[in-house]
């Protein structure tokens, strides 16, 4: 397996044969994912989907000692930072989109969870290693991410909000749900009551 040379730091071992296989999966996957960058899958995209990795950073601080291959990442995601605070879905983002002014794809940008990896994981590094490097190098970036979204979840609504109220209420100006936001597009198939698939109607084919 091709993989940054990072130094194990953390080990794990217990009397279930699974859960200690489960660890062992989690750490060769990880390995296949940090090739340079920390990428989505070793199989088809390898992309630095910022996502991911925010995701997944505290379990790889416990595995390995990933604090300059974070480093060296979060210096593309500050790159790719958009003007207005937006951070790229992934790092380094080839497509350049801070630079092409593509309607598209600008819209496709600013989701939760995705853009909060510029805020969170430099606190996972300073959390894991004690550096304040991390949040003195990050902390431009990490303020215009919150400048950029605690306006836009004043202003912007959902449309499910607008139509339960036409007057914002007001624990809406700490929701951030009017802008794009990457979902969950691979749902439990419905079921019935004694737990068999129910097949989707013809109509919906993939439903």
């Amino acid at each position: 397996m091709v993989h940054t040379d990072l130094r194990p730091t953390g080990t794990f071992a217990c009397s279930d044969p699974d859960l200690n296989r489960l660890h062992e999966v989690a750490r060769w996957s990880f390995r296949g994912n940090a090739v340079d960058v920390p990428t989505d899958c070793p199989a088809r995209e390898r992309i630095g989907w910022t996502g991911d990795y925010q995701v997944f950073f505290p379990s790889a601080a416990r595995l390995y000692d990933v604090s300059g291959f974070s480093r060296k990442w979060l210096r593309s995601v500050r790159d790719d930072q958009l003007d207005d605070g937006r951070i790229a879905n992934f790092s380094p983002d080839g497509r350049r989109i801070k630079f092409r002014g593509d309607q598209r794809l600008d819209m496709m940008t600013g989701s939760a969870g995705w853009g909060d990896a510029i805020v969170l994981v430099p606190w996972e590094l300073y959390a894991a290693y004690g550096d304040r490097r991390e949040l003195a190098e990050n902390w431009d970036a990490m303020v215009r991410r919150v400048e950029w979204a605690l306006p836009t979840a004043r202003t912007a609504r959902h449309p499910s909000q607008v139509a339960r109220s036409a007057e914002p209420l007001p624990h809406e100006e700490f929701i951030c749900d009017g802008s794009f936001h990457w979902g969950e597009w691979a749902l439990p198939k419905p079921r019935a009551a004694d737990g068999s698939l129910l097949e989707p109607p013809q109509d919906e084919p993939e439903a």
